[in-house]
């Protein structure tokens, strides 16, 4: 076996793991969110957090884990295992092109830097971004930033690899390439992998074993939207058209959108299509080179990695009170309380940090802070994109409750039809920087 983990207990988690993985076998590890699936994977690469305890026994390729020291997993990570994280943008370094993060891994293993580059292009052209060294992490889409992760992870073909939900914010085409292509990498060269997800269909279907640490639950019927007319325009754009000179291309392409007062309105589409420059645009972040934006009201934003938008260094109290005006601490911890049950989490959360929360769970505190200041307005980029079902019906179900008390407009802006539909009065479909309804 190339690893072997045995009655695996981390003290911030009531469940025991154990499972293995061995040569060209693909293995499922499965559970809520919240439920430890992360925390195993990083225990394995050893990078637990200082403050968690690990007992139990993790083999990788014949060598305890448990215990080792930090130099003895610099010469363990990356050559004899890599890890693909959960959010591909919070993973890679903005200020760095792709390719300079692919050989970067090369570099700390010793191997010569021209080598290094050489053997960097052959990464990213196996993983289908021939070309695309030189980019930026903001110059790619969500599928082309996952792929430059794996990219980093097989770099020196490493006898395992972890992919820590790897579908996660993609759309269904981009999915199905990345697990065609972590099929083909386990095919070609022989390693093990260990595919951790919420998606139950997607595990089953390209996996050979499933581990689950926790039995899922029943998914929350999601009630109606308010019936009614909508009220006044809240967000406008006119003719937005934005281009990138390197490489050229036309993301908006003279869109046309209107936001109503009580209105969900949800935008479409593969990635790549333009639908997170259209989000950006109309919040101010980008500037187009024709159309205008209008806003009337208070809007927010929950993006699409929430980890990227926290600062690591800031307890959730912090977090979740930043967009709030100057208030009395008690009045403050007051509202972040109140928002945090409202989303699921404990009033306690407050106090702890963003690395101590799975994804779906930070996904969470991010929409507790767009929440918090009561706008008239948010958008969602992939906001459930992090969450298993459960979770998602329940942040869908709680999305729908607030808008039935008050007449709160939404935009998402995402992949996942089936979910917009159970909250959105209009679906739009993004093709090549252009809006249709779908």
């Amino acid at each position: 076996m190339i690893l072997d983990i045995a009655d695996l207990r981390l003290s911030v988690l009531p469940e025991v793991v154990s499972l293995s993985v061995g040569p060209g076998e693909i293995v499922g590890l499965v559970g809520e969110s919240g439920s430890g699936k992360s925390l195993t994977a990083l225990a394995v690469m050893g990078l637990l957090a200082p403050e968690i305890h690990a007992s139990g026994s993790i083999l990788l390729d014949g060598r305890q884990i448990i215990g080792a020291s930090e130099k003895d997993m610099l010469s363990v990570r990356g050559k004899i295992a890599g890890i693909v994280f959960q959010e591909p943008m919070t993973a890679l370094n903005p200020v760095m092109r792709a390719g300079d993060q692919v050989a970067e891994t090369l570099l700390c293993h010793g191997i010569p830097r021209a080598d290094a580059r050489r053997r960097a292009e052959e990464a990213l052209e196996q993983v289908g971004l021939p070309g695309l060294y030189d980019r930026y992490p903001h110059q790619l889409s969500g599928g082309q930033r996952q792929r430059v992760a794996i990219a980093i992870a097989i770099a020196l073909r490493p006898r395992l690899l972890i992919a820590d939900e790897p579908t996660t914010a993609l759309d269904a085409v981009i999915q199905a390439q990345i697990v065609a292509l972590l099929q083909k990498l386990v095919a070609e060269t022989g390693m093990g992998l260990l595919l951790i997800s919420h998606d139950l269909p997607l595990v089953e279907q390209v996996t050979h074993r499933v581990v689950s640490l926790r039995q899922g639950e029943t998914p929350v019927a999601v009630p109606p939207r308010p019936a009614g007319a909508p009220g006044p325009v809240l967000l406008q754009g006119s003719g937005l058209v934005r281009e990138y000179r390197h490489p050229r291309l036309r993301a908006l392409d003279g869109v046309d959108i209107a936001v109503h007062e009580g209105e969900s309105v949800a935008i479409v589409g593969q990635s790549g299509s333009g639908k997170s420059t259209l989000l950006r645009t109309l919040l101010g972040l980008e500037k187009p080179q024709a159309g205008s934006v209008t806003l009337n009201g208070r809007i927010q934003a929950v993006f699409q990695d929430p980890a990227g938008s926290f600062d690591p260094r800031w307890r959730v109290e912090k977090l979740v009170a930043e967009p709030l005006p100057r208030l009395p601490a008690a009045e403050r911890r007051r509202r972040v309380e109140k928002v945090l049950v409202q989303v699921g989490l404990k009033a306690e959360d407050a106090d702890r940090f963003p690395h101590q929360f799975s994804g779906g769970q930070r996904q969470r505190i991010a929409i507790a802070r767009a929440l918090v200041i009561e706008p008239d307005i948010i958008v969602f980029d992939e906001a459930t994109s992090a969450l298993d079902p459960s979770v998602k019906a329940q942040i869908l179900k709680l999305l729908a409750e607030i808008a039935q008390r008050r007449r709160i407009a939404y935009l998402f802006v995402t992949h996942d039809l089936a979910s917009v539909r159970l909250i959105s009065d209009r679906v739009l479909e993004m093709t090549d920087g252009r809006l249709a309804q779908a």
